[in-house]
């Protein structure tokens, strides 16, 4: 079929246009040799579909129609359950990364923390080494690892604040 009017045939066949649009498909058709062919197919099929006998299906037929759904029913509702239960364990190993990365994130260290001091740093570079967003002095908190923790924990919302300004410029 080479002629794009061919959906309207359809509807032509069955009788669904209004007036108007029959008769323009009808001319249309009258023109058109692939449209002759396609609906000189739809009357052919109809006559076929037609002279067919109206028979109810038996018994037989019905039961193994239920037994197919049935199951294709019970096949499609393992799968799910498969499919649950593979994601039920990627989320179960994931927590388990997840906490046993948080437990040994938070380890206390034994080690004093060094912090090298220069007059050529850059920002990022001072922030990282003093774990500091303020402009406070590197030297009045080389002497406490403790403190510089502590003051550290306390600026988390700070530093990431100050991270974001520095990715958005």
């Amino acid at each position: 079929m080479t002629c794009k009017r061919t959906e309207q045939l359809d509807a032509y066949h069955d009788g669904e246009l209004d007036r108007a649009a029959a008769s323009e498909v009808a001319r249309h058709i009258a023109g058109c040799e692939s449209c002759q062919a396609e609906l000189a197919e739809m009357v052919r099929l109809r006559a076929a579909f037609h002279d067919l006998p109206d028979e109810a299906p038996s018994a037989d037929l019905w039961r193994r129609a239920h037994v197919i759904a049935e199951e294709a029913s019970t096949e499609a509702r393992w799968r799910i359950l498969r499919i649950g239960v593979s994601l039920s364990g990627l989320a179960a190993s994931i927590l388990i990364v997840v906490a046993t990365w948080s437990a040994t994130d938070d380890a206390p260290t034994n080690h004093p923390i060094e912090v090298a001091t220069g007059p050529a740093w850059t920002e990022w570079e001072r922030v990282a080494m003093t774990l500091r967003t303020d402009r406070q002095p590197v030297e009045s908190t080389v002497g406490d690892p403790t403190q510089m923790l502590a003051d550290a924990s306390m600026n988390d919302a700070r530093m990431a604040d100050w991270m974001i300004r520095g990715l958005s410029q």
